[in-house]
C-alpha cells in the first residue's frame, strides 16, 4: 500500500472518530445544564393525577420554541404542568417554594417533613 493512501486512510479513520466523539458528547452536553444538571421538574397541575415528570433543557428550550405561551404539558392527561423542585433529602418533585418561603428560610418539605432551604443554600440557619 503506498504512503499516500495509508495517509488518506489514517485521515479519515480521524475525522470519523472526531465525528463520533463530537455526536456523543454533544448530546450529553446539549441535554445537562450546570443550572439544572438532574434536568427541570414538573408537577401537573390536575389534582386527581398529580404526576411528577422532569424534562432536560434541551427538552424545555424545543418545547417552548415551539410553544412559547403555554407550560408542558404532563405525559400522562396532558394538562399543563408548573415548575417543581427536588426535596434535597427525600429527592421527591414537591411544588415550587414561593418566594417569601425562600427568603424566611421556613419551608418545609411535605412529603418527608424535613426543612428545604436550609439544606438547599447549605447554610444551615
Amino acid at each position: 500500500m503506498s504512503t499516500r493512501i495509508k495517509l488518506g486512510l489514517a485521515i479519515l479513520l480521524a475525522a470519523i472518530a472526531a465525528v463520533l466523539a463530537w455526536r456523543t458528547l454533544g448530546k450529553t452536553q446539549a441535554d445537562s445544564h450546570v443550572d439544572a444538571p438532574g434536568g427541570t421538574h414538573w408537577t401537573c397541575t390536575q389534582p386527581t393525577c398529580g404526576t411528577d415528570f422532569t424534562l432536560t433543557i434541551a427538552e424545555l428550550s424545543d418545547f417552548y420554541n415551539k410553544n412559547p405561551e403555554s407550560e408542558p404539558p404532563c405525559p400522562r392527561c396532558g394538562k399543563p404542568g408548573a415548575r417543581a423542585t427536588a426535596c434535597p433529602h427525600c429527592g421527591k418533585t414537591i411544588p415550587k417554594l414561593a418566594r417569601s418561603d425562600r427568603q424566611a428560610q421556613t419551608a418545609t418539605c411535605p412529603k418527608c417533613g424535613k426543612p428545604i432551604q436550609s439544606a438547599a443554600s447549605g447554610s444551615g440557619r
